[in-house]
C-alpha cells in the first residue's frame, strides 16, 4: 500500500499535476478527443436529447447533424456526427428514399461520422493522412463500444471521392471506398452488362477465406431518371435538393417572339406574363429486389419497357431561385399593390389630386419616393383602352361566378369602368402618386367629354340604373353618371320626336274631321297613359283602367341616401317640418297618384290600390272565379247585377283613419307624369357626379382604389381556369376572408380626415401584411396553372404536387420537411409518358452510342443500380472466429456497390466485409 502511495508521489511534479503519458502525441490527442465527443453524443442520442441542440440538415428529411473541431499537430479537423432521427428510416427500408443524404444512399448506412480538413476544398489530398485518420477514429469508436461507420473526404473534390471503415460486432470490420469518372465514360461502363461484370471482378477478388464460395446469385435495385426537354434551359446539381431546379443557358440560340407566352390564355396575362415556373418534369422509375445471375439478365434488362418498373415517381423541375422572383420583381400584382399603398401614404399631403402634377408645388418637395409619369403616347393608349371611342363595351357582368364573400369587399366588379381604371393604374408607370394624378385628370376629362356629348359610358350595363351600395363610392357615381346620359339621352331623342309630330300635325291641321278632332279631345282628357288599355276595370263606371305614364324613380347613390337620411332625422317636429318630411317620404307615390288621376279621371282611390298595390286590396272568391271566367272579348254586360261593384274591400293597413296614402289621394291634383316636377333632374345630379370626380380628395380616391384592386386582384386569381384544387381553394378563400376583416376601415363612404391621421400607421402594417399574403396566393395560382397545363389529365396528380409545394412553402422554417414528388399510378402513367415527345430520327441512329431503357426513344439522364450479394455462414465458421449465435451472421451483406451513371459521368460507391 505504501509502494502504491509512493509511485503515485513519482509521478506528481512540483506543480501537483498529473500527466497522462498515453495521450503524449498529437495522434492519440486526437483519438481522445474523437472519444470524447462520441462519448457525449452516444448518450446523447441514446437519451433522445440530441437532436434538441442539432443542426437541421436542409433537403434530407429527418436527417440531424452535431460537430467538434479537432486539432492535429498544425492541422484543424471537424468531426460532423450524422444521425436520422426518423426510427423507422432503417437502411433496410426504402433505399430510393429521396432525401437520404448522399453517404447514406451510396453506403446503405443511417448514422455515420465525417471528418474532414478546415481547408477550402474540404478534402484530404495526402493518402497517409486519410489512412491516419481513419485509423484514429476506428480506435476512438472501438473505445466507445460504437459501430458507427466514419468517412473522410480524399481527392480532389471534383471526384467526390471518399474512404470509409465501421467495426462490426465480430471479427469483421466494413470498409468503404467511393470514386468518379467526370470525363468520357468507357462504353462498356455504359451498359448494365459493363457494370455488372464490374461488380463480379470486386466480388471475386474480396471475397474472405473464411465465406463460402460464391453462389453466383447477386440482388440488384435500379433506378433510371427521365427528364423532359427543356431547351435554353440546364440543370442545376440537385444533390442536397428535394427537386431539381433549373437556369438557362447563356447565349442560347432561339426567338422568343416566335413562341406564344404559357400563360396567354390566363386572366393576369392582359397585365404582365411570367417565365413558366416549371421548365419540365423528371420521372423517376425504380425496380427493386431483382435476383441477376448471370450478365445476360443485365442486358435483357436494358430493353425493359419503362412501364413494367415497380413505381413511378415524378417531381418537377422548378425555375431556379423562384422564391424571389415575384418578391425582387415589379412584374407581379403584389409587388404593384405595394407601390399603390405607398402612392396611398403620399396623398395625405393634398387636398386635390392637381396638387401633384406641379413639380414645384409644396406637396412635390415633400414626396422623397419616384415621382416619375409616363410619356403622353403611354397615357393615350390607356384612356383608348379605358374609353373606347364610338363603342360600348358591356363586359361588367362576363357571365363568371363571383366568390361569395367578394361583394363585402366593397370595391368595383372586376370588369367594371373603375376597376380597370385601378388596374391599368397599377402598370401606370411604377404606381407612383404622380403618375396616378395625372391618369386621373385625364380620365375624368374624358368622363366629362362622355357626359357632355352623351357618349354611354363603357363597362355599364344598361339595364343596371340603380347604383349597387356593396360597391365603392366612385363606381356608384359613375354607374350613377351612366344613367344620366341615359336619361339624357332619352329625353332629347323624345323631344325631337315630337317636335317631329307637332310638325306633321300643323301641316295635316286643316283638313282634320270633326271626328278627328273629337278623338283628339278624348285623348286629351285621359292625357298620361299608356296605348294599352289595362285589365283592370274602374269601380264606379265599368270603365277599363287606362295605365298611366308615371316618373322613372330617382337614381340614388350612398352618400345621397345617407344625406337624405339625415335630412330627415334632423327636420323637427312643427308643422312645417312635419309637412317637409312627408313631401320627402311621398313624392314618389304623390307622383304616381297624380299621373293615375289624370289617365283615369272618375278613378277612386280603391282603383289606384288595385293597380299600383294590389295586395292592399282584398277581393272575394266569387267576383275574382267569375272575373277569370270571362275572356278579354266578354262584353261587360255580361256581369249579373248581382256581381257589381265587385265585393272586395281594402286592407287593414289602408283602411286606416290616418292612412297618409288617403290623405295624399284627396290631396293630390291630376296632371300628368311630363307635366310635373321633376323627381330626379338627370342634368343637376350629372353635373354633381363630375363635380365630385374632380374635387374628390386624394386619400378617398386612392382608398377605393386599393379596395378595388384587392378584389379584382383576388377575383382574376379566382377565376383562373386551374380544377379549384381543394388545398388552393382554401388559400383563395383565406385571402379574401383577410381583404374584408383589413380594409374594413377604408370601405368607410365618409372617410375623413381625422380617420387617416391616426390610423395610416396601422393601416400600413395590416395592409403590407396582405400584400405578403396575395404575394403567396398569387405564386401559388401560378405554379397550379402551370401543373394543370402540364398535367390535364391527371388530376390527382396534379392536385397532391400543387398541395406538396404550398405545403413546403408554408413549412420552410420549421423542423419537419416536405418532399415536391409523388407516386404515379398506374392509370395515370400513359398521360406522364407523353410528356416525353418521340425522339427524331437521327437522334434514334445513334441508339448503339447510348445506355437504353429508352421512354418513347428518350434514354435516362441518370441511372442508379446497387448491386448487393450476401454471404452464409455454417455453425463451424461463427465457431471458428467465436461468432455469437444471433441470425446477423446467417445472412450478411457482405458486398455492396452503388453506380450512377451517364454518358459523361460515373460515380461509384463500394463497400465490403473483411476480417482485415
Amino acid at each position: 500500500m505504501d509502494s502504491d502511495s509512493e509511485s503515485e508521489d513519482l509521478l506528481l511534479d512540483d506543480q501537483g499535476v498529473f500527466d497522462d503519458f498515453t495521450v503524449a502525441s498529437s495522434w492519440e490527442r486526437l483519438i481522445s478527443d474523437i472519444e470524447a465527443a462520441c462519448r457525449k453524443w452516444q448518450t446523447g442520442f441514446a437519451h433522445g436529447y440530441l437532436a434538441v441542440d442539432a443542426e437541421v440538415v436542409d433537403g434530407h428529411g429527418k436527417l440531424r447533424q452535431v460537430h467538434c473541431d479537432l486539432a492535429h499537430g498544425s492541422k484543424g479537423y471537424r468531426l460532423d456526427f450524422y444521425f436520422d432521427t426518423d426510427e423507422q428510416g432503417g437502411v433496410t427500408a426504402d433505399e430510393w428514399k429521396m432525401e437520404r443524404h448522399h453517404l447514406q444512399l451510396w453506403f446503405g448506412v443511417q448514422n455515420f461520422l465525417v471528418l474532414a480538413p478546415l481547408s477550402m476544398s474540404g478534402v484530404i489530398l495526402d493518402a497517409p493522412e486519410a489512412t491516419l485518420l481513419l485509423s484514429g477514429v476506428s480506435i476512438a469508436l472501438s473505445n466507445c463500444g460504437s459501430i458507427w461507420p466514419a468517412f473522410v473526404p480524399v481527392h480532389d473534390p471534383t471526384r467526390k471521392a471518399y474512404k470509409g471503415i465501421q467495426g462490426m460486432r465480430g471479427p469483421y470490420c466494413r470498409s468503404f471506398e467511393a470514386d468518379r469518372i467526370g470525363s468520357q465514360v468507357p462504353v462498356k461502363l455504359m451498359h448494365l452488362e459493363g457494370l455488372y461484370e464490374l461488380f463480379i471482378s470486386k466480388l471475386a477478388f474480396s471475397l474472405p477465406d473464411s465465406a463460402p464460395e460464391y453462389d453466383g446469385k447477386i440482388r440488384s435495385t435500379v433506378r433510371l431518371t427521365y427528364r423532359t426537354p427543356m431547351p435554353g434551359f440546364e440543370v442545376v446539381s440537385m444533390e442536397d435538393n428535394l427537386s431539381p431546379s433549373v437556369k438557362p443557358v447563356e447565349n442560347f440560340d432561339d426567338d422568343p417572339a416566335s413562341k406564344v407566352p404559357w400563360d396567354d390564355e390566363y386572366p393576369w396575362a392582359q397585365w404582365y406574363t411570367v417565365d413558366d415556373p416549371i421548365k419540365g418534369f423528371e420521372l423517376v422509375a425504380t425496380w427493386s429486389n431483382r435476383l441477376v445471375e448471370s450478365s445476360l439478365d443485365m442486358a435483357e434488362f436494358e430493353n425493359v419497357s419503362t412501364f413494367e418498373a415497380d413505381k413511378w415517381l415524378l417531381a418537377p423541375v422548378i425555375t431556379q431561385g423562384l422564391e424571389g422572383n415575384l418578391e425582387m420583381s415589379q412584374v407581379s400584382f403584389a409587388s404593384r399593390m405595394r407601390n399603390l399603398l405607398e402612392a396611398f401614404f403620399a396623398s395625405t399631403e393634398a387636398k386635390f389630386m392637381e396638387d401633384f402634377c406641379t413639380g414645384d408645388s409644396p406637396v412635390m418637395q415633400k414626396i422623397t419616393s419616384s415621382t416619375a409619369v409616363p410619356p403622353q403616347s403611354v397615357l393615350d393608349r390607356v384612356l383608348k383602352s379605358l374609353l373606347p371611342e364610338g363603342a360600348t363595351v358591356l363586359t361588367m357582368d362576363d357571365g363568371n361566378k363571383q366568390h361569395e364573400i367578394a361583394r363585402a369587399i366593397k370595391g368595383a366588379p372586376t370588369n367594371s369602368l373603375f376597376a380597370q381604371f385601378c388596374l391599368q393604374a397599377l402598370w401606370f408607370g411604377n404606381c407612383n402618386i404622380c403618375a396616378i394624378s395625372v391618369l386621373w385628370i385625364e380620365f375624368v376629362r374624358e368622363v366629362r367629354w362622355c357626359w357632355e356629348e352623351m357618349q354611354p359610358l363603357p363597362r355599364m350595363l344598361k339595364e343596371e340604373e340603380n347604383p349597387s351600395f356593396d360597391t365603392c363610392l366612385v363606381h356608384q357615381k359613375l354607374q350613377l353618371l351612366a344613367a344620366c346620359i341615359r336619361r339624357k339621352a332619352e329625353e332629347q331623342q323624345l323631344h325631337s320626336t315630337q317636335i317631329i309630330k307637332e310638325g306633321l300635325i300643323n301641316d295635316n291641321g286643316s283638313g282634320e274631321s270633326d271626328n278627328e278632332q273629337n278623338s283628339a279631345a278624348d285623348e286629351q282628357g285621359r292625357e298620361g297613359s299608356e296605348q294599352q288599355e289595362g285589365s283592370l276595370i274602374l269601380l264606379k263606371t265599368r270603365e277599363k283602367m287606362r295605365i298611366p305614364r308615371t316618373q322613372k324613380p330617382p337614381i340614388m347613390t350612398e352618400d345621397m341616401l345617407l344625406e337624405r337620411e339625415h335630412a330627415l332625422v334632423v327636420l323637427s317636429d312643427s308643422p312645417s317640418g312635419k309637412m317637409t318630411r312627408t313631401r320627402l317620404q311621398t313624392s314618389m307615390l304623390s307622383s304616381d297618384m297624380a299621373a293615375f288621376k289624370a289617365a283615369n279621371p272618375s278613378a277612386v282611390f280603391e282603383d289606384f290600390i288595385r293597380w299600383h298595390s294590389p295586395r292592399d286590396w282584398l277581393e272575394e272568391e266569387v267576383f275574382q272565379d267569375s272575373l277569370e271566367s270571362l275572356s278579354p272579348s266578354s262584353s261587360l254586360t255580361k256581369f249579373d247585377n248581382g256581381l257589381w261593384p265587385p265585393r272586395g274591400k281594402l286592407s287593414e293597413r289602408m283602411s286606416h283613419p290616418d292612412n297618409i296614402w288617403v290623405q295624399l289621394w284627396n290631396s293630390v291634383k291630376p296632371l300628368p307624369a311630363h307635366k310635373q316636377k321633376p323627381l330626379f333632374d338627370h342634368t343637376r345630379e350629372g353635373e354633381k357626379v363630375i363635380h365630385y370626380l374632380e374635387t374628390l380628395r386624394p386619400y378617398q380616391l386612392l382608398a377605393q382604389m386599393i379596395c378595388t384592386s384587392f378584389a379584382s386582384i383576388s377575383d382574376i386569381l379566382y377565376q383562373t381556369d386551374i380544377g379549384k384544387p381543394k388545398v388552393l381553394q382554401v388559400e383563395i378563400d383565406q385571402l379574401f376572408s383577410t381583404i374584408v376583416s383589413i380594409l374594413k376601415p377604408l370601405r368607410e363612404t365618409n372617410l375623413s380626415d381625422k380617420d387617416v391621421t391616426e390610423n395610416m400607421e396601422d393601416w400600413r402594417t395590416d395592409i403590407m401584411e396582405l400584400c405578403l399574403l396575395l404575394e403567396k396566393s398569387e405564386k401559388h395560382v401560378i405554379m397550379a396553372a402551370s401543373f394543370y397545363q402540364k398535367l390535364p389529365d391527371a388530376h390527382r396528380l396534379f392536385s397532391n404536387l400543387l398541395s406538396n409545394y404550398i405545403n413546403l412553402e408554408k413549412q420552410r422554417n420549421l423542423v419537419q420537411e416536405v418532399k415536391l414528388l409523388h407516386a404515379v399510378s398506374a392509370s395515370e402513367r400513359v398521360s406522364i409518358a407523353n410528356l416525353f415527345p418521340p425522339v427524331s430520327l437521327s437522334l434514334m441512329q445513334r441508339r448503339s452510342l447510348r445506355m437504353g431503357n429508352f421512354l418513347n426513344g428518350h434514354e435516362p439522364v441518370s441511372r442508379e443500380i446497387i448491386f448487393s450479394h450476401f454471404d452464409h455462414y455454417s455453425e463451424g465458421q461463427r465457431e471458428r472466429y467465436r461468432m455469437d449465435g444471433s441470425n446477423q451472421w446467417e445472412n450478411i451483406l457482405s458486398h455492396r456497390m452503388y453506380i450512377q451513371g451517364s454518358a459523361n459521368d460515373l460515380q461509384v460507391a463500394y463497400s465490403v466485409v473483411s476480417n482485415d
